[in-house]
């Protein structure tokens, strides 16, 4: 591993890890010693519980028009503490011409940011596929104030001028919408600058509930960085793991 890449891992660890290692010791506490009755009483504990984030994981599987099938995990955990959010996903795919096999190819995004003030903030990205090194990614994130158009949608927007690979930067957008009878619409769109040109990445997914955790998902995707087969559309579910 060259040492550009350990930097990398070193960082997101650093970014992403302390504060998940921060949530698990907030959730199992070493015992502390006996206090006065002041601080024990139950009025005192109130006040100085700490405030849990908010996690979720789930899991999706599509099957693509491009004949390959994925699995999808994604997670959240969103307030850590320091006021932290995480995000992440891994992509597992089989073998193109493969619709039920064992994964072969990998895509991994793991982003930790923090909001300053304006809902703007600092975050930081790594990203690493199959036959692709690491890369991370820094700048700035801002969630657009939307409630007014509907207390439900989300627009954020990331700049990234800074990458490690010393090639370019990023743009992107991500979204989620909510629809009548309970449907919903989220995705993102990537705008890359790879060599000196401009590269697109973008999915737009459509959720409808199936039952309690179930979901079911259809799914838009291009990917201009592939030499072919760019475009498909996913059709699948979703299971809320931890929510």
């Amino acid at each position: 591993m060259n040492q550009k890449l350990a930097g990398c891992l070193l960082l997101t660890l650093a970014v992403c890890g302390l504060p998940v290692a921060l949530l698990a010791q907030e959730r199992h506490p070493e015992q502390a010693p006996s206090q006065s009755p002041a601080v024990n009483s139950p009025k005192a504990a109130l006040v100085a519980a700490p405030r849990l984030p908010q996690v979720r994981l789930g899991l999706r599987v599509f099957l693509d028009t491009r004949e390959f099938q994925r699995y999808k995990w994604i997670g959240t955990a969103r307030p850590l503490p320091g006021e932290v959010n995480f995000f992440g996903f891994v992509d597992l795919d089989t073998h193109r011409g493969e619709l039920v096999g064992w994964p072969d190819r990998y895509f991994t995004e793991l982003r930790a940011w923090r909001k300053i003030r304006w809902n703007v903030g600092p975050a930081v990205e790594f990203n690493k596929g199959t036959g692709r090194g690491g890369v991370l990614r820094t700048g700035i994130l801002w969630d657009l104030p939307m409630r007014w158009v509907d207390p439900g949608m989300v627009v954020s927007l990331k700049v990234y001028p800074l990458e490690t690979d010393g090639d370019g930067g990023q743009v992107s957008w991500s979204y989620r919408v909510p629809l009548p009878a309970r449907l919903t619409i989220e995705g993102w769109l990537d705008l890359n600058v790879v060599r000196g040109r401009l590269v697109t990445v973008t999915e737009t997914l459509l959720r409808a509930p199936l039952w309690k955790r179930l979901d079911f998902v259809a799914e838009y995707r291009h990917n201009g960085s592939l030499p072919r087969q760019r475009t498909g559309v996913a059709v699948g579910v979703e299971l809320g793991l931890w929510k």
